[in-house]
C-alpha cells in the first residue's frame, strides 16, 4: 500500500517537472524570441525568476511534507502489522478458549450424566429411607412394647417359681410357719389365711427387676455393712441387692412361702415376725423394711422404732420405706389393693416415733420412681399467676406426688 501511494506521488511529481520543463522551453523560446523585449522587461523577467524560486521553494517544502508523509505511512504500516500479530495472538486465545469451552461441555455432559446417577441413587435413597422409616416405626412400637413383655417375663418368671415352690411344699409339713402362726398376730393372721399372698404380690407388686431398680438407691446406706437385715423381705429384691455388692443380709418376713423362695434364690431369709426377731438379735449394723410399717399396728409400729436404735450399732442407718398419705393418689391407686394393710403412716409421725425412740440423725425422702407422672401445666396470663403457681404446686403433690416416701435415720 505503502508503493502504491509512493508511486502515485512520484507520477504527480513527474508530472508536474515534465510540465514545468515544457513552461521552461517555452520561455525560453519565447525569451529568444523576444530577446530584446525581455531584455527591456528585465524587471518582468527577475520577477518572473524569483516567481520560480518560490515554486522551487514550494516544491521542497512538499517534498519535505511528501517524505513525512512517507514516514506517517511507514509507521502505519508498522501498526497495521502489530495489529495484525495482535490479531493473530487473538485468533489463538480464540482457538484455545474454543478449546476450554469444547473441554466444558464435555465435562457438564459429564456432569449431567453423574447428576443422572446421583438422581437415581437419590432416589433409591428416599425410598430406602422411606423403608427405614417404616422399619423405625415398627422398632418405635417393639420398643414401646419391650417394657410391658420384660414386665410379663418377669411375671411368668415368678410364677413359675411360684408354682415351683408350691409343688415342693405339697405334702410337707411347714414348722417355720406353724412356729411363725404362734406368734398370735390374728389381724394379719387372718388376712394371709385368706389370701394366696405370693400370688398377689406377684400380680400387683411389679417385677423384680423394676423393684430392685427402684431400691438400688439405697445401697450407698449400707456400704460396708458385714451384718444388714431386711425385715419384711418379700421376694428378696434387695437381699438380692446387697449380695451383688458384697454385704451380708438375712431376710424376715412374716410369710413362709417368701421365705423359702427367697432360700431357693441362694439367699438367707426366715419364716418369723420382724418384730420378735429384731428383739431377739444382740446387734446389727444396718436395718432395712420397705414395705413394711403399713402391716402394722400402732404398738408394733413404736415398738419396731424403739428395737431399731436399741439393736442399731452406732453411726449406722436404718430405712424404713412406705406409702405416702401426703399423696392422695396412694388412696386412688395401690394402698387399698392389699387388704393385709392396716392404714398408711404419716411421715411426720413416723418421724416422732423415730425421734422418741433415741434418733436425731432423720430424714425423709420421697421416691421420684413411685410419682404418678401427672403435672397441672402453669398459665401466664393472670396477674397473681405467682400465687396461683404455688397453691398449684401444692395440689400437684397433694395429688400426684410421690406414692412413696423413705425415713432414713442414722444412730
Amino acid at each position: 500500500m505503502n508503493h502504491i501511494i509512493t508511486d502515485f506521488i512520484n507520477k504527480q511529481i513527474d508530472g508536474r517537472i515534465e510540465s514545468l520543463r515544457g513552461e521552461i522551453a517555452e520561455l525560453k523560446k519565447i525569451a529568444d524570441d523576444y530577446g530584446e523585449a525581455l531584455r527591456s522587461l528585465g524587471g518582468t523577467v527577475q520577477i518572473q525568476r524569483e516567481n520560480l524560486n518560490q515554486n522551487n521553494t514550494a516544491l521542497e517544502i512538499h517534498s519535505v511534507n511528501l517524505k513525512n508523509n512517507n514516514l506517517a505511512l511507514e509507521q502505519y504500516g508498522c501498526n497495521i502489522k502489530n495489529n495484525n500479530q495482535i490479531l493473530e495472538e487473538h485468533g489463538r486465545n480464540l482457538a484455545n478458549i474454543n478449546k476450554t469451552l469444547e473441554a466444558y461441555h464435555d465435562n457438564i455432559k459429564n456432569s449431567n450424566h453423574a447428576l443422572e446417577a446421583y438422581a437415581c441413587n437419590l432416589k433409591n435413597n428416599n425410598e430406602a429411607l422411606e423403608a427405614y422409616e417404616r422399619e423405625r416405626k415398627d422398632s418405635r412400637l417393639l420398643l414401646e412394647r419391650l417394657p410391658a413383655f420384660y414386665d410379663l417375663v418377669e411375671r411368668l418368671d415368678s410364677q413359675v417359681d411360684m408354682l415351683d415352690l408350691k409343688i415342693s411344699r405339697l405334702g410337707k409339713k411347714q414348722p417355720a410357719a406353724v412356729a411363725a402362726k404362734k406368734q398370735k398376730l390374728p389381724r394379719s393372721e387372718d388376712t394371709y389365711e385368706g389370701i394366696d399372698y405370693f400370688d398377689f404380690e406377684n400380680h400387683f407388686r411389679g417385677s423384680r427387676e423394676h423393684v430392685k431398680r427402684v431400691q438400688k438407691m439405697y445401697l450407698p446406706y449400707f456400704t460396708g455393712c458385714k451384718d444388714v437385715i431386711d425385715l419384711g423381705c418379700g421376694r428378696g429384691e434387695f437381699l438380692e441387692l446387697l449380695k451383688e455388692n458384697g454385704i451380708h443380709a438375712i431376710g424376715i418376713d412374716f410369710y413362709d412361702e417368701f421365705a423359702e423362695y427367697c432360700l431357693k434364690k441362694g439367699l438367707e431369709a426366715k419364716c418369723m415376725d420382724a418384730v420378735t426377731y429384731l428383739e431377739n438379735v444382740d446387734k446389727t449394723d444396718g436395718i432395712f423394711a420397705a414395705q413394711l410399717v403399713e402391716h402394722l399396728q400402732v404398738s408394733q409400729v413404736i415398738r419396731l422404732c424403739r428395737l431399731a436404735y436399741e439393736k442399731l450399732e452406732k453411726g449406722r442407718y436404718v430405712i424404713f420405706e412406705t406409702p405416702n398419705p401426703t399423696s392422695l393418689a396412694i388412696y386412688a391407686n395401690s394402698f387399698y389393693m392389699d387388704p393385709s394393710h392396716e392404714k398408711p403412716v404419716h411421715p411426720q409421725t413416723l418421724k416422732y416415733f423415730m425421734q422418741k425412740a433415741g434418733f436425731s440423725d432423720i430424714q425423709v425422702i420421697y421416691t421420684q420412681e413411685s410419682t404418678v407422672g401427672i403435672q397441672i401445666p402453669d398459665i401466664t396470663t393472670d396477674k397473681n399467676e405467682e400465687s396461683f403457681h404455688a397453691a398449684m404446686r401444692q395440689v400437684q403433690h397433694l395429688l400426684f406426688g410421690s406414692q412413696d416416701y423413705a425415713l432414713i435415720a442414722r444412730k
